[in-house]
């Protein structure tokens, strides 16, 4: 269908109106304030837009009044009045506060202005080159999105990445960013233009989408690339949705996740551009992607996948997402037609196609629809024969929730004509006066509303995978919604599903040949007559399909898309977590060859004793060893790990634990031949062990590693032996060890739900008796932002700030004493409670939540780690078990600060290196700089960390550790003399035994909360890790603590019980630790677990445990005992 011209062209003028806002303040604000910044804002958008938008345009000015004054909202409200100071007397402020906690502050530092105009026109020139690229045609409205989107996706990340901090969006109330505006006014134009262009009164629809039973479909897995696919899937059902809402508006509609420093945004927009042919536009995003993650690493290097294909494949979108729909029509863009979305009827309806199509794409995302390899064809086959009409619809609809913008934009301004403007005494008051049609508290209802609004649902039922037959006989899956025609299905033996216990599955049947599980012949042959492969071409089958295993189509669709996506994932299976850190310390201490002459001779003392079919040699044992420690034998060009049943298949060994335990044998025989050798004996191998344990464990654990070997004596003449080079190999021989563990990891920020509406915690008095939150009050906030301010001023600059300030408060206590809030259909009201929600302030906390996101994402990485969804609030993710503690301490400082300084913002680092040689040719100078984005959320994050076998369901392990941190760390709260802090507690726990512990993230101190991971996970818990590592602590010593010390003194709720415990607790180590020196390691121990408030911090849990104790006040130390427990065979 041909697309309607003059409709056509109305959207390309809203997408060229939209292009314009984001340049109504330039970047600089702040710089060129006093020169008149609209105009340089002005000059730049003619520069940047020329290929596209240059000159005026409709109703510009109208619109940007109307959406500037909707995106700024909370800020109006509070300047209320504030009159302009004398003429020349801006109040020049350079420092951004925290938004959540503006006590806490950071200085914008810009360069010489010289530079900086420089580096600005090189700005205005590299984001016109890129936006040229996207712009073809001006009348075309497909060229004008694109290069609008192009605008709005590289705006921000190329002022970074020439090393400019942002400006403040107003130095009066300096708590967001320009950028926060900017992007805000972009998203409050969808309010403001329709069918007939722009429009004074605020209309359209605020939607929230959410896909229910996530956790349930993740859970259900069994391989590592089970859980990568199923939140894959999650997260890109999610984005192809309201990538549909953004194709038909532009990236601005969408509100949550942020669509600013996303590189799901990134990713898609270089897809599109590579389906134009405009192959320069796709390297440019593919380039901004790279220079975004370079300058989140914390890490000075990043090795591994390529950083863009890192974004692509990293699960990153929530289940929920909230975006903006104009009231207007939009147009299809396969194939032009036009479209209404007047109602809410309408919108849903919208919704509901748009999710059927991105499921679609799913599908051929995972080349269910295309030819791939045998391999993918027996897979794609499989799920046609047996299940195509089960998989042609998604396996879960979304519930949608709609708010309109124009009845309750009417409606509250009803009501506060009504009720809202009154004072005590009867006064009125202008300061809730609308502005036009504009009520200034329009968003923080409809935030407010969005989650009390009824629910629109695809299917209000779950989704149904079986039916009665015809007869009402038997139950028979749903492969045809007409009717079911079990004598054509090859399979008439149906299953439940061995994975998610749902769908109706096939069952590859197994039966036993020399003690090896086959596939039973029957199935084998039906298999290879629907797939059209031969014999050979399926020999890796039963490494996707167990033999046994039953799965139906939405799980093998899962090992699909795992096949498809793999060689850019860089984990092939928990194993290959398992055994990494092994892998590179063979490879790191050139261990090479002397593991495998000890591998060959096992294989050749047990050759009587193993089954095998292969004529064995030193080469093909090589091989075999390739396909397990892939980094010590790159050298072969094997890089990809294959895992111990491939490595035990290549040399014929029927059993994959017969392979696992020559190996063990292998290892055992190499720890011996090193140990005559005298191996570390000479200073640079010690010194690589330090360098090894820094990297996996951590630099702190490494430094106390060499601080503990540098007090040994070298000899002990008794008994004839080294100790230093004791010590040192039994933490070596720990290295060495074949591991049978990975850790699970869980994390979710606390109290998130509270943020996102404004209610934010009051430090000083945070927490209740009861372990409540506190909710800092409106002029609580203005208080504190405003004090800290006058710390950082002086002189005219601090008499400027406490004009403000007088205003500001006045505005806020009459905000308190007027401002009610509907709630439900009744005429019920209540305070309202916490700050206003605005447009600025939503869109800095959903851009705060995607650069943790990518933070965590790199974090994870780079501790050799596998993310299964990174959110920024919440975290899933697997690790090795050596790097699991050290990356929870790093995720959890994260939330808080990035940087030594610990300021409370998200940090982006330019390096002096970090640009491409092409470049450095603008003779410009190459910055190295600190550049503060967003604040940092100001809640606890609360974690679980489950230590599992690789012989244990993953999907159960996995369910386990979300409870634990449900039911356990979140129902966790720590009291230290008499103060309390709420969640922000780690729970650990390991599959073999119902031991759990929780130790405290944050512990509070005087008047605020300060995080004590340095305490408590480092200096107490770490250093004895580490005592047992070097084997000088007794692996016995819980078991003595909790003999020796009587239960009434775990809760130490008086002096007599403190002291009494403490000096049990020095009895006990004492009687634990192995050396000469015992006297001064265990005064230099208690002191750290002082520190540590071990003796006086006190757990308490609001519910029972899901493990079975009471953790009902207990003592710090009595959990790091508890921990110690769990951690003292690590690694294993």
């Amino acid at each position: 269908m041909e697309e309607n011209n003059s409709k056509g062209n109305h959207l390309n003028i809203f997408y060229k109106l939209k292009a314009k806002l984001l340049f109504h303040d330039p970047p600089h604000k702040m710089v060129v304030l006093k020169e008149g910044h609209e105009r340089i804002g002005k000059v730049l958008q003619d520069e940047v837009l020329s290929s596209f938008a240059k000159g005026s345009i409709g109703d510009e000015e109208r619109l940007k009044r109307n959406a500037d004054r909707l995106a700024s909202s909370f800020d109006r409200l509070i300047l209320h009045g504030v009159e302009k100071f004398h003429e020349g007397g801006y109040l020049d402020y350079y420092r951004l506060h925290n938004i959540f906690k503006p006590d806490e502050s950071i200085e914008l530092k810009f360069p010489d202005r010289k530079t900086m105009d420089e580096l600005v026109q090189r700005w205005a020139e590299e984001l016109n080159k890129a936006v040229s690229m996207a712009a073809g045609n001006p009348q075309d409205r497909k060229s004008t999105w694109l290069a609008y989107s192009t605008l709005f996706a590289l705006y921000e990340i190329k002022w970074y990445e020439l090393g400019l901090p942002p400006s403040l969006a107003d130095t009066r109330f300096p708590t967001h960013t320009v950028f926060d505006h900017l992007y805000a006014t972009a998203s409050a134009s969808n309010f403001f233009y329709d069918n007939n262009g722009v429009t004074d009164v605020p209309k359209g629809f605020v939607v929230s989408v959410d896909i229910p039973g996530v956790q349930s479909f993740i859970s259900h897995s069994r391989k590592l690339g089970d859980f990568w696919a199923a939140s894959w899937i999650i997260s890109n059902l999610s984005w192809r949705t309201v990538w549909r809402a953004i194709k038909a508006f532009g990236p601005d509609v969408l509100i949550s996740p942020s669509p600013r420093l996303n590189p799901y945004l990134l990713v898609s927009l270089s897809n599109e551009a590579e389906k134009l042919g405009k192959q320069d536009l796709k390297k440019e995003f593919e380039k901004s992607t790279n220079e975004l993650m370079k300058m989140i690493s914390p890490y000075e290097s990043f090795s591994g996948n390529d950083l863009f294909e890192l974004a692509e494949i990293t699960p990153m979108i929530p289940e929920k997402i909230r975006f903006i729909l104009p009231k207007m029509f939009y147009i299809e863009d396969k194939d032009g037609s036009v479209k209404y979305i007047e109602r809410e009827e309408d919108v849903a309806d919208l919704v509901k196609v748009w999710f059927r199509e991105a499921w679609k794409e799913i599908l051929e995302e995972a080349g269910f629809y295309s030819n791939g390899d045998r391999m993918k064809k027996a897979l794609r086959e499989m799920i046609k024969q047996f299940g195509e009409k089960v998989i042609e619809e998604p396996p879960f609809y979304p519930r949608i929730k709609i708010v309109n913008v124009d009845e309750v934009n009417k409606n509250l301004n009803k009501y506060l004509e009504k009720i809202g403007w009154k004072v005590e005494g009867g006064q009125s008051s202008a300061l809730l006066s609308k502005e036009g049609e504009i009520s200034p508290l329009l968003w923080n209802v409809l935030i407010f509303l969005l989650d009390k609004s009824p629910t629109y649902r695809l299917d209000p039922i779950p989704r149904a995978f079986w039916v009665l037959d015809d007869n009402g006989d038997s139950i028979v899956p749903v492969y045809d919604s007409d009717k079911v025609d079990v004598d054509k299905m090859k399979f008439k033996s149906w299953v439940q599903c061995s994975l998610c216990g749902e769908e109706p599955a096939i069952k590859l049947g197994k039966e036993f040949k020399n003690d090896v599980a086959k596939y039973k012949e029957e199935d084998l042959e039906k298999i290879l007559g629907i797939t059209g492969v031969s014999r050979s071409e399926l020999e890796d089958l039963p490494s996707i399909i167990k033999p046994g295993e039953a799965l139906g189509p939405y799980c093998l669709l899962r090992r699909l898309l795992y096949l498809e996506k793999r060689e850019k994932l860089g984990f092939e299976s928990t194993d290959r977590l398992v055994l990494r850190s092994l892998d590179i310390f063979i490879k790191e201490f050139g261990l090479r060859e002397k593991l495998l002459q000890n591998f060959i001779k096992v294989v050749e003392d047990q050759r009587e004793g193993v089954k095998t079919n292969v004529q064995l040699d030193n080469d093909k044992i090589r091989e075999a060893l390739s396909l397990v420690f892939s980094e010590t034998f790159s050298h072969l060009g094997k890089e990809r790990y294959e895992g111990f049943e491939k490595a035990a298949n290549k040399l014929g060994i029927d059993e994959e634990e017969k392979f696992i335990n020559m190996l063990e044998d292998a290892l055992r025989n190499l720890k011996e031949e090193l140990k005559k050798e005298k191996f570390l004996a000479n200073e640079e191998d010690m010194g690589k062990l330090a360098e090894m344990v820094s990297k996996h464990f951590g630099k702190d654990l490494g430094r106390l590693f060499e601080e503990y070997l540098n007090r040994e004596e070298n000899k002990d003449e008794e008994n004839e032996k080294d100790v230093r080079l004791d010590r040192a190999l039994s933490l070596f021989e720990a290295m060495l060890r074949l591991r049978r563990y990975y850790a699970i990891l869980r994390m979710d920020g606390d109290f998130i739900g509270r943020i996102v509406s404004g209610k934010l915690p009051l430090y000083s008095e945070m927490f209740t008796d009861d372990g409540k939150m506190r909710t800092m009050k409106l002029s609580e906030y203005v208080k504190m932002l405003y004090e800290s301010m006058k710390k950082n001023a002086s002189g005219e600059q601090r008499v400027k700030i406490e004009e403000v300030e007088k205003k500001a408060m006045e505005n806020a206590e009459i905000l308190e004493k007027t401002i009610k809030i509907r709630e439900g259909k009744h005429s019920q009201y209540k305070e309202f409670e916490g700050i206003i929600v605005s447009p600025s302030y939503y869109m800095h906390i959903s851009t705060s939540l995607m650069l943790q996101a990518l933070r965590d994402t790199m974090l994870i990485r780079m501790n050799e780690g596998f993310p299964i969804y990174a959110g920024g609030d919440d975290l899933n993710a697997l690790l090795p078990i050596e790097t699991s503690i050290k990356a929870v301490a790093e995720l959890r400082k994260s939330f808080w600060y990035w940087n030594e300084d610990k300021d409370r913002f998200a940090i982006l680092r330019i390096r002096g290196d970090q640009r491409e040689e092409s470049e450095k040719d603008y003779n410009l100078p190459l910055r190295e700089a600190s550049i503060p984005v967003s604040s940092l959320l100001a809640t606890g994050r609360s974690a679980s960390l489950r230590f599992a076998k690789i012989k244990d369901l993953t999907g159960e392990e996995i369910a386990e550790a979300g409870e634990l941190l449900e039911n356990e760390a979140k129902e966790s709260s720590w009291s230290l003399n008499g103060k309390r802090v709420a969640k922000d507690t780690i729970v650990m726990s390991d599959s073999s035994d119902k031991n759990i512990s929780l130790l405290p993230f944050s512990l509070r101190k005087d008047r605020d909360i300060e995080l004590v991971i340095d305490e408590v996970h480092v200096g107490a818990l770490g250093r004895l890790w580490m005592l047992r590592l070097l084997g000088m602590l007794s692996g016995n010593l819980p078991e003595d603590a909790f003999d020796q010390v009587p239960s009434e003194l775990w809760n130490p709720d008086n002096d007599k019980k403190r002291n009494a415990l403490k000096k049990l607790g020095g009895y006990v180590f004492k009687r634990n630790i192995s050396t000469k020196r015992k006297d001064e390691m265990v005064n230099e121990l208690m002191r750290s677990l002082e520190d540590a408030n071990a003796f006086t911090a006190v757990n308490s849990k609001a519910t029972e445990g899901t493990a079975g104790d009471s953790y009902e006040n207990l003592a710090l130390l009595y959990h790091i005992f508890k921990s110690i427990k769990i951690m003292r065979d690590l690694p294993k």
